[in-house]
């Protein structure tokens, strides 16, 4: 099983049935590995803009 998949189970066994505002708690989970996503790849970006161009 990968990582992520690990991450997520563990934390929606550990919040339950917690919701995030009138949605379940694994939207806030997804939302949080998009920033995540948005900025690891905002970061590669910039470093191959200010190492290679």
């Amino acid at each position: 099983m990968n990582k992520l998949i690990e991450a997520k189970d563990f934390a929606i066994k550990k919040h339950g049935d917690q919701f995030y505002g009138t949605f379940p708690y694994e939207v806030h989970l997804i939302n949080v590995v998009n920033v995540l996503l948005f900025i690891y790849t905002f970061i590669l970006i910039h470093f191959y803009f200010f190492t290679f161009a």
